[in-house]
């Protein structure tokens, strides 16, 4: 099975106590996000590190092309001296820059590459873990969602494309400038060795502020985002219950907040660069302190035995701005890392609310998927599930192959949604198997059976387009007189003449011009329009409709129940009264009920 986002957010116990026994050693200790966001960036690593390598490159190519320009520069300036051809030092010096140019920006786009293959798998998958949930999942606010899934996720890229390439730059460049330093002076070595790790030690005591002001940063992002769409989407109802200005007051008080946590993360990047400059200012201060005097004669120690030459302190004086050049974008790039981590934090603190245990279950791994058959019964065997210590379903059993109108009654509570979603493949059951033509669902694979399943649901989705558009995402082949067969069985066949143009007459998203039942109705010749489909489930069809209408939907669901099994979800007793069967759940147990007797069977 294709990777997910599941599969690296659903650490186990051992996993996440050897990364941390690892990370003891090292003297720290691995959040949940961290792992995770360490596995979910593993596959473009190798991106990564070739990136990382060509910027090495260039940066080290500066050794000899600093070399070159000391010489010629000393030759100028002493011409009895060592030095170099000016002609051959100048073509030398623009190669080298040409070469160094082309792999830095050659390393800069790989590392752009793997970050976004990164997101836009990261995306791909939490978009694909969404829609496989079941409907009745509990989700927080779908602004606050829509603000994990773009903007969280995008804040993954720039700790891919920016700062893992300098910190794998940092285990190796400084080394060898401070090597080429000490070619020619251990002093001025020396200076950079002690204030250079000084650096990262002052990140790292930074970075611990930096990551929790990016976390409070991204929190209060992702609560506005959500706060915000809710509200839009709830306009009209504010308007109606004069709640618009306790509204502006909430978005106030959060576009504060996120005012007030982006200055924060603003305040500890600017502390790190100063602390930077700092050192670094202080480094190139005191090499060039011991260049000149040494230059003068005043100094004689730093160097091996012989004096300091002009080619050498000049070599020196521009190897060391270069090597607090990493140790620079390692610093501005830093924040990234803060915000990666706290966007891995979120991610997975999500995906813990929209947990999926055993899914996979469900979905089939390593199994060869086998085609549906034309027809054949769905039965449920022992079925149970339970929802942390309440059972919510026990011993289920049931089976549905002839054309015939069943229905399942219950308060609401009792199971109803919970089962459907079993039979939909959005729920693993604890217990007992669901099959169809004798094969278990996961012989034919989630999205295959899914497929060949019509789902009524209570506020059915209709697209901005004509009726004839929104009927032929059922059958795409289906000619006018086809279309119009199908109005007529569901009893809204009124729709051509109330609308303009007929079947080419536009409707609004969401079905925007129609009233509920009119939705309903058209879902239903929608669902007549499915010849393929094996099986038609309805939830609630009647809910809040009058009695003249919800009488349409019943007849139109016994005349789809002529041609093939439709399972209906419902207290309502209009529908129970048309049933061919009726079941009832009673504390998770399925019963079937003689109505005409008022029997239990």
């Amino acid at each position: 099975m294709t990777e997910n986002l599941a599969d690296v957010t659903e650490l186990s116990d051992a996993e996440v106590a050897e990364a941390n026994a690892t990370a003891k050693k090292r003297g720290r200790k691995k959040s949940a996000g961290q792992i995770w966001l360490q596995e979910a960036v593993r596959p473009e690593m190798k991106l990564v590190k070739r990136g990382a390598l060509l910027q090495g490159l260039s940066e080290l190519l500066w050794i000899p092309q600093a070399a070159l320009l000391a010489l010629a520069i000393a030759g100028l300036i002493d011409p009895h001296g060592p030095g170099l051809d000016p002609f051959y030092a100048t073509a030398s010096i623009l190669i080298l820059s040409a070469i160094r140019h082309v792999l830095k920006v050659k390393g800069g786009e790989i590392a752009v590459r793997a970050a976004s293959k990164a997101r836009h798998r990261l995306e791909t998958s939490l978009l694909s873990n969404l829609t496989n949930l079941s409907p009745a999942t509990e989700l927080p606010a779908s602004g606050k969602i829509a603000s994990i899934a773009v903007e969280h996720i995008q804040a993954i890229g720039p700790y891919l494309g920016r700062f893992l390439p300098i910190q794998a730059r940092l285990s190796l460049v400084p080394l060898v400038l401070i090597a080429s330093v000490a070619y020619v002076s251990w002093f001025a070595a020396l200076c950079l060795l002690v204030f250079g790790p000084l650096v990262p030690v002052f990140m790292a005591i930074v970075g611990i502020r930096a990551k929790k002001a990016s976390d409070q940063q991204l929190g209060v992002l992702a609560d506005m985002g959500g706060l915000l769409l809710d509200r839009l989407r709830g306009m009209e109802t504010l308007r109606l219950f004069g709640a618009v200005k306790r509204s502006e007051d909430d978005i106030r008080k959060l576009g504060g907040d996120f005012r007030t946590s982006t200055m924060r993360v603003l305040r500890i990047a600017f502390l790190s660069s100063t602390a930077l400059e700092l050192f670094s200012a202080a480094a190139i201060a005191i090499t060039a302190i011991y260049v000149g005097y040494s230059l003068l004669g005043d100094w004689s120690f730093g160097t091996y035995g012989s004096p300091l030459t002009l080619a050498g302190g000049l070599f020196v004086l521009m190897i060391v701005p270069e090597y607090f050049a990493p140790l620079r974008a390692f610093a501005a790039a830093y924040h990234d890392r803060a915000a990666g981590l706290a966007a891995a934090d979120h991610i997975v603190e999500l995906q813990k609310q929209l947990e999926k245990d055993g899914l996979e279950d469900i979905i089939g791994t390593g199994i060869d998927v086998v085609p549906l058959p034309e027809t054949g019964a769905l039965t449920i065997r022992g079925l149970s599930v339970s929802r942390g210590h309440r059972t919510i379903l026990e011993d289920v059993n049931l089976s549905l192959g002839e054309p015939e109108l069943v229905v399942v009654k219950g308060p609401s509570g009792t199971g109803k949604s919970t089962l459907m979603d079993c039979i939909l493949g959005f729920l693993p059951a604890d217990q007992g198997q669901i099959a169809y033509g004798g094969l278990p669902l996961t012989s034919y694979g989630l999205t295959n059976w899914q497929q060949a399943i019509s789902v009524l649901s209570q506020n059915p989705e209709l697209f901005h387009g004509s009726l004839r558009a929104n009927l032929r995402r059922a059958d795409k082949s289906a000619d006018d007189a086809t279309l119009t067969e199908a109005l007529k069985l569901a009893a809204v066949d009124e729709l051509l003449t109330k609308i303009p143009d007929g079947l080419s007459g536009q409707i609004g998203e969401d079905g925007k011009g129609l009233s509920l039942g009119e939705r309903r109705r058209f879902a239903l010749a929608r669902a007549a329009l499915r010849k393929d489909a094996r099986l038609i489930i309805a939830d609630e069809p009647t809910a809040d409709l009058d009695g003249a209408t919800a009488q349409k939907v019943v007849a139109a669901l016994k005349k789809l129940a002529h041609n093939k099994p439709v399972l209906v979800a419902t207290h309502d007793p209009r529908v129970v009264g048309s049933a061919d069967r009726v079941l009832t759940l009673k504390e998770g147990v399925l019963v079937e009920v003689n109505e005409r007797e008022g029997e239990e069977q």
